[in-house]
């Protein structure tokens, strides 16, 4: 496998032979090197933009507007997918701590079934209803903060 000459490492002349011209104790400083990363950018660029009949600053100027409305394009695709992901657990969370008929939400509107409410609970917060142990009546379990630190 062949390197690709980058030119001269000290002048940057491109003529392969240019250093025979200096004496010898110049000459070591006129090698030629494998290019940078930069630099074949830099020539697959002037390449592409000789072949098409365009300055290279226009090719540039091309290729990295590509790369903007690629990138644009990620993250609006990662913007609206984190929306979703909000809106899918606002939606889930008020829909469980509302009870019908509060702040404009109807039974209709709500797509899961809402958990019992405690009658006797004046603050509004809703309650789980579960069978007590030895009446059939419900016992409410709060949903809210304990009992035990609200006294």
């Amino acid at each position: 496998m062949s390197v690709e000459v980058n030119g001269c490492a000290w002048c940057g002349e491109l003529e392969r032979g240019h250093a025979r011209r200096w004496h010898a104790e110049i000459r070591a400083f006129h090698t030629y090197q494998a290019p940078s990363d930069e630099l074949r950018k830099h020539r697959l660029i002037g390449r592409r933009a000789r072949r098409l009949g365009l300055s290279p600053a226009t090719v540039r100027h091309h290729a990295r507007m590509a790369t903007l409305n690629r990138l644009s394009a990620r993250t609006t695709v990662l913007a609206d997918r984190y929306v979703r992901q909000l809106e899918r657990a606002f939606t889930s969370k008020s829909c469980r701590a509302r009870q019908p008929g509060q702040a404009g939400m109807s039974q209709a509107s709500v797509s899961r079934p809402l958990p019992a409410v405690d009658p006797a609970s004046a603050d509004g917060v809703p309650s789980l209803a579960v069978p007590g142990p030895s009446s059939g009546f419900p016992v409410p379990l709060r949903a809210g903060p304990s009992s035990a630190r609200e006294g």
